[in-house]
């Protein structure tokens, strides 16, 4: 190397160096430091849905056991497929080695970091300077991935835009940089993996805009027009779709289960709390918002002087800076939400309008403004204007500008999951735990309007501490749950068309139906003091206290696994809702199943006179294997009271059986007059296949690769005397 060579060397060395002791000081002084206050409701989601996943999925990684069921939640329910926990992302294997909250720790740091080097690494391969790709990196860390702390999802797939962006460039530019196929499947499968469905579509499509901006170009294009490019590209494509296919698979299956529709959205679902007169108002606050915000963790910030640059540097560039900065000013408007006229756009743009809160844009827009910003501080370093000796502090001076405005307001308040005392981290464990003695071998039901996180009633906290509950957080949530909560309630389900989604659980505090929660086995109700008890079950028992709650056992629930000889049968769903509802029931001697009315293995139980209901003894109890033991002495049902879902299936005595969907929400097995051994095991619909998709997907790409580089290596020196 050369003089010249070895100070661009050492330029570099310095400027990567610089980002990452700035980016560790930034978090050890603003983000990590001493906490002013117990986390806030924007810092809930971190202790009351990601905490209780990672500790989960921790416990079955350790017995070398992935987590396909999660039983703790909605009386049991997908873990894998609910895809918000990331089940199968690389960064869970720290699992392995340390506990949730220093996972969580070093994720968040590891991500952060990830955004900002390959941010840097993408605008230096694009043309930037090193002080402009220093400016595109800190426009990215600050304004997008420290605001997502809060938000692992977005944080976690959020990171993998700039790698993806960087092997894109990669592969577009470079004949020989067939390898980066790889890494562009692979970066484009993570954010799907992490469990940002949302932030993996604003992923692609940022890919897209930057892949569009390279093309119109005829300087930066490389050989992106060539045909064999086109093929690279599609290789790459396929490879992130069948790296994804083990999560993806599942989740669609899954949805077909829940509330969360498929389809569009329409405005109100789209921004639950949006009104007509408030349209403008919303819009002026996002404006106001990116020039100005108030410090803290601003998913909004972008500052003034961040701005001006990406402005500069999207009309100093040609069609490719034209093409990303209609990008983001597309990206900006869309994000002001409902109600403006330019709002119609969400609806049309494929993939938008099946997402909630188009604020979340801004991962977007902050991608843009951050290439913008490289490159139009790029460009004032070699202004005219400017006399050479000059341009270099110039070009320092407005660096500096940049960092000043964009990290001076960065502080954060709220305690997080690793800055918490471990005395401290469940503030709810004598609740569960008074709730866990209550419940025996049932379920909990807890209030599920109360988030409070300063008494930790919080329904995902069934899964921290490991107590069976009814009720669940997530917005891929049963639909059965959903109906079967409002009867609960006494209320019609929610509308399709509701502006807030059904997330797992509805107020308890008054309780219109205590009886079904006798058919799911609660035999534990946590319910505010201050509430009062359902007329119907006076037998509910005040058995222990916590701040502002009460724990009530309720001997009248049945046990998990029970056995009865009367059970009728439904054609349909609804119908067997109503059924439990009707006077005439009696939970305690029959069942109701849903399938064929003139099913001729039913016709015995039909007919049966009721019997009062006789225990099953639960001998296996793992999260995808319940055994049963269960005494019959005419042909009966065996009713285990836990959800029901695609992907159970039953064996008795080794033998497969068929698994009904029975008092609309639970589990039956029909049975001979014997003793028999239940089996329920549960297998993740679509897993297997997405499984081999990837093993193909995988092989095929790297197959590919390797070909095509030996196909193009170059011939062998030939000795000419």
């Amino acid at each position: 190397m050369n003089r010249t060579e070895v100070g661009r060397a050492t330029i570099e060395a310095a400027c990567v160096a610089g980002l990452v002791i700035g980016v560790l000081l930034v978090w050890r002084l603003r983000i990590d430091g001493p906490a002013h206050r117990f986390p806030s409701f924007g810092a809930g989601d971190l202790f009351g849905l990601f905490l209780p996943a990672y500790s989960y999925e921790a416990e079955r990684l350790r017995g070398l056991e992935l987590p396909f069921w999660n039983p703790y939640q909605a009386g049991g329910q997908p873990f894998l497929a609910t895809l918000q926990p990331g089940a199968l992302y690389p960064a869970r294997a720290l699992l392995l080695v340390t506990d949730s909250a220093t996972a969580m720790q070093w994720s968040t740091i590891a991500h952060v970091l990830l955004s900002c080097l390959a941010m840097y690494a993408l605008c230096r391969v694009l043309g930037a300077r090193p002080a402009g790709a220093v400016a595109g990196a800190a426009v990215f860390t600050t304004a997008s991935a420290l605001p997502l702390l809060f938000a692992p999802t977005f944080l976690e797939a959020g990171a993998w835009l700039p790698v993806a962006s960087l092997a894109l460039v990669r592969v577009v530019r470079d004949e020989r940089g067939r390898p980066w196929v790889l890494a562009l499947g692979a970066a484009g499968a993570m954010p799907v993996l992490a469990g940002g469905h949302q932030a993996a579509v604003y992923v692609a499509y940022g890919l897209a805009l930057l892949g569009v901006a390279l093309l119109a170009d005829r300087r930066r294009r490389g050989h992106l027009s060539a045909p064999a490019a086109a093929g690279r590209l599609a290789l790459a494509g396929l490879l992130a779709l069948g790296l994804c296919a083990p999560q993806v698979l599942p989740t669609l299956y899954w949805t077909r289960e829940t509330v969360r529709p498929l389809g569009q959205l329409t405005d109100a679902q789209i921004m639950p709390y949006w009104a007509p007169s408030l349209t403008w108002s919303a819009a002026w606050q996002v404006v106001r918002q990116t020039f100005a915000g108030w410090g803290g963790l601003q998913a909004l910030y972008l500052s003034a002087p961040a701005v001006a640059l990406a402005m500069v540097g999207f009309c100093v560039t040609g069609t490719y800076g034209a093409v990303l900065g209609l990008g983001t000013l597309v990206a900006y408007l869309l994000a002001m939400g409902p109600g403006t006229p330019w709002f119609v756009l969400y609806h049309w743009l494929p993939g938008l309008a099946i997402f909630r809160l188009p604020t979340r844009l801004f991962l977007l827009v902050t991608f843009l403004c951050a290439l913008g910003a490289a490159h139009g501080l790029t460009a004032l370093a070699r202004a005219r204007p400017f006399r050479r000796s000059s341009r270099r502090w110039v070009e320092l001076a407005a660096l500096g500008l940049v960092l000043v405005v964009l990290v001076g307001p960065l502080h954060n308040d709220d305690h997080l999951p690793w800055t918490l005392p471990p005395s401290h981290l469940t503030p709810s464990v004598s609740l569960f735990a008074a709730a866990a003695r209550a419940t025996a071998d049932g379920r909990a039901a807890l209030p599920g309007d109360r988030l409070d996180l300063g008494f930790g009633v919080f329904v995902r906290q069934g899964t921290l501490h490991r107590v069976l509950v009814l009720q669940d957080f997530d917005s891929m949530s049963s639909r059965r749950l959903a109906a079967y909560l409002s009867a609960v309630a006494g209320e019609a389900p929610a509308s399709p068309d509701a502006p807030l989604p059904f997330m797992g659980s509805l107020p308890l505090s008054r309780i219109a139906r205590p009886e079904l929660l006798d058919l799911v086995a609660v035999r534990s109700i946590v319910l505010p003091l201050d509430a009062d008890r359902p007329p119907a079950s006076p037998r509910w028992v005040l058995v222990d206290r916590a701040p502002r709650y009460g724990v009530y056992s309720n001997p009248d629930a049945l046990p998990r696994s029970y056995v009865v000889t009367r059970a009728r049968v439904v054609d349909k769903e609804p119908a067997a809702l109503e059924a439990i509802l009707a006077p005439g029931f009696d939970r305690n001697q029959e069942a109701v199943l849903v399938g064929r009315p003139d099913a001729p293995e039913l016709r015995a139980l039909a007919e049966a006179p009721g019997t009062p209901f006789r225990p099953a003894r639960i001998l296996a109890d793992a999260p995808e294997r319940v055994v049963v033991q269960a005494v019959a002495d005419r042909p009966s049902l065996l009713v285990v009271a836990d959800a029901f879902a695609p992907g159970w299936t039953a064996r008795v005595d080794g033998q497969p059986a068929r698994l009904w969907q029975t008092n609309y929400y639970v589990r039956g097995v029909l049975l001979q007059a014997g003793e028999h051994e239940v089996e329920l095991r549960y297998r993740a619909p679509g897993f297997a296949a997405g499984v081999a998709v990837a093993a193909v997907a995988l092989t095929v790409a790297v197959a590919a690769v390797g070909r095509r580089r030996a196909g193009t290596a170059p011939p062998p020196t030939v000795n000419q005397r």
